[in-house]
């Protein structure tokens, strides 16, 4: 399954749930200062969702206002600037994230759309595996979305085969310089108290405070 992720695959769902807690005081995500993203500072998110938890990557982020209403098309709701890493020489690769749209659907799930350009001038970014929960995983199953009001990672969905409600890649997939390519992911929906999440886009970082917009067909 490539490219846009289809709610009809949603009848098959196999959903699992862990439950560890979320230590008081700790954080989400990837830190602004150069941590990792992975974990938290006193402790671990409960998973609220098939999938499989990776490290995050240094951010700097921002988002729009946690208004809960959509964007104008082709502006992102929010972004973050982080890093790959450049499968020949190791070197770091400077990328954008921009999350186009995290819209509940009717369906009891929700929608991230999201874009991941490299603004290196001359070194290329693998996407192949890089998202994926696994390292055999060519897809974006390692995406999730982090609620800390629940205490709660909301990990992308899977269908009764164990495939991830999300786009697919090719294995050696890379963008070169100045490319920038769309992926989707879907997971379950939050509770409708919850109007902004943050988005973790392993490995490369994660958009803080990101809104959830919607409650229709998305």
């Amino acid at each position: 399954m490539t490219g846009a992720v289809s709610g009809a695959r949603l009848g098959g769902l196999a959903v699992m749930a862990a439950a560890t807690i979320l230590a008081a005081g700790c954080s989400s995500g990837g830190s602004d200062d150069g941590g990792s993203g992975g974990g938290t500072a006193d402790g671990t998110l409960a998973t609220a969702a098939a999938g499989a938890e990776g490290a995050g990557g240094t951010t700097a982020s921002t988002a729009a206002g946690g208004t809960g209403s959509a964007a104008e098309p082709g502006t992102p709701v929010g972004s973050a600037k982080g890093y790959g890493i450049d499968r020949d020489s190791g070197a770091d690769v400077p990328v954008t994230i921009d999350v186009l749209a995290l819209e509940r659907a009717s369906n009891d799930t929700v929608l991230l759309r999201f874009a991941v350009t490299n603004t290196s001038d001359t070194l290329n970014l693998p996407v192949g595996n890089a998202m994926g929960a696994g390292v055999l995983d060519d897809d974006v199953s390692g995406v999730s979305l982090v609620d800390l009001s629940q205490n709660l990672r909301y990990l992308v969905l899977v269908d009764a085969d164990r495939n991830c409600l999300c786009t697919e890649t090719e294995t050696d997939a890379e963008l070169v310089p100045g490319q920038r390519r769309e992926f989707e992911a879907r997971f379950p929906a939050p509770p409708a108290a919850t109007t902004a999440v943050d988005v973790q886009i392993n490995p490369f970082g994660t958009v803080h405070d990101v809104p959830l917009s919607g409650g229709g067909d998305a």
